[in-house]
């Protein structure tokens, strides 16, 4: 594939007709992909769009552009001018992207809010759409797929992020013939007493994706996304996540009558790389890469073995891992193989099959007013999404903004009954227009999103 891309994109350069890409979002990574766009062949990065238009300058002038070949558009038809004329153009609304000539779109925003908001215009507008931003995937990512096959365009998660290299690896191997048992990624995860955690969550202006990091609620997410492009469960609620070394994670990622942790396969779940007090990093350890556990023939498994590859203590299992995520930089090949080839690097499936509920951090009074991932009121928990709707649980993209009716205890799982009313944001729109609500009063209020 990566040879066929290549030779796409060459075409694509020698005639003159590179992939237009729209970026939303010009934080750390939406740098890093658009200095990394402006690099590859047969693309550019034709729009960014920010906030902070000055962040969205910034990411340009780092990929090489000189300040008087950008322009700025505060209106689509501007900014429909700019990409005529090949001009990158500089946003201060995401949403002006759909109106765009486009030949898709990236959110690295990390606000479940603009990924549905803008997510759905740009898969309306028939524009392929890669989500970095796992919050918005988690929260609405099986009704932005349904829009996709629907509008005939792509919607896939981003290579440079973990959850769609886990699926790239566990693609790999399942087309190998191993039969893939589990998969996750590596991190670093500190108990709620640490000095460090508490720090971070006890900032006057909290950093929200630090806070998100710290509370567990991010790796949480991202294995839920995961699981969600893939298929697969989890084996228990908020996950087993355990402290372990590299040459042990074999052993623990396995079906438990066989010396592993889980109940039932295949599985999502993460690897602490610190010990459970967070006060030792372990080595060696996986880092910030990926991984699956892969059973096979026994033949396979010796040659697997004797090249080095950690098998679990009885022998029967595989570790397979990345070692690193890169960010920006490896996004482009989702960007290029959804628009050469139409296909995802990984999407989730139209019904979801892991939800991340929202958990109440400490007492929260009656009234509270939730603030959604990274806020101070709750964190998020990985549950099968059977589970999570059995129970009318309550998923953390929906935790913002609303308030609740009645005092609940720290450790709480919410529940949608817990809630004054229901929120008017996009994401709940957007839910109840594909049926991911559950049933019974009150009635949502307002269009679709």
């Amino acid at each position: 594939m990566s040879r066929l891309i290549l030779q796409g994109l060459e075409a694509r350069q020698r005639e003159g007709r590179p992939i237009r890409v729209g970026v939303m979002g010009a934080g750390e990574f939406g740098r890093a992909l658009v200095t990394q766009l402006a690099q590859a062949p047969g693309m550019l990065p034709a729009a960014v769009a920010d906030l902070d238009p000055d962040l969205a300058r910034a990411a340009l002038r780092a990929a090489g552009y000189r300040p008087e070949e950008l322009r700025a558009a505060e209106s689509a038809a501007a900014g429909r001018d700019a990409v005529a004329a090949g001009a990158p153009v500089v946003l201060p609304d995401g949403a002006l992207l759909a109106d765009l000539p486009l030949d898709v779109v990236v959110d690295s925003t990390g606000s479940a809010e603009a990924g549905a908001a803008v997510g759905a215009r740009c898969l309306r507008a028939g524009q392929h759409l890669v989500m970095v931003n796992v919050e918005a995937d988690v929260t609405v990512g099986a009704a932005l797929r349904r829009l996709a096959d629907a509008a005939g365009v792509v919607y896939t998660l981003a290579d440079g992020d973990q959850p769609s290299l886990i699926c790239t690896l566990a693609d790999w191997a399942a087309s190998l013939g191993l039969t893939v048992l589990s998969g996750g990624k590596g991190t670093a995860l500190y108990p709620p007493d640490h000095p460090r955690r508490r720090e971070v969550e006890a900032a006057p202006e909290p950093n929200l994706t630090g806070v998100a990091y710290m509370d567990g609620t991010k790796s949480q997410i991202e294995m839920a996304a995961a699981a969600n492009a893939l298929g697969w469960g989890i084996d228990v609620r908020g996950l087993h996540h355990p402290s372990a070394r590299l040459e042990e994670v074999a052993t623990l990622f396995g079906p438990r009558d066989a010396g592993g942790l889980f109940a039932r396969t295949p599985v999502i779940d993460f690897v602490n790389c610190r010990s459970a007090d967070g006060e030792t990093e372990i080595e060696p350890h996986l880092g910030h890469g990926v991984f699956v556990v892969a059973t096979g023939h026994p033949e396979a498994l010796r040659a697997m073995g004797s090249k080095g590859v950690p098998l679990s203590a009885d022998g029967t299992r595989a570790l397979l891992w990345r070692p690193f995520h890169l960010v920006g930089v490896e996004t482009p090949f989702s960007v290029a193989q959804a628009v050469l080839f139409g296909a995802a690097t990984g999407s989730p499936l139209p019904e979801p099959s892991v939800e991340v509920v929202a958990v109440a951090k400490g007492d929260l009074p009656a009234g509270a007013l939730l603030d959604g991932i990274g806020g101070r009121a709750v964190r998020g928990e990985a549950e099968a999404a059977p589970a999570a709707a059995a129970e009318r649980l309550l998923p953390i993209g929906l935790a913002d903004g609303v308030r609740l009716a009645r005092a609940v205890p720290a450790g709480t799982a919410l529940t949608f009954d817990h809630l004054v009313a229901p929120g008017r944001s996009a994401c709940w729109r957007l839910r109840a227009e594909h049926g991911l609500l559950p049933p019974g009063p009150p009635a949502l209020p307002g269009p679709p999103a």
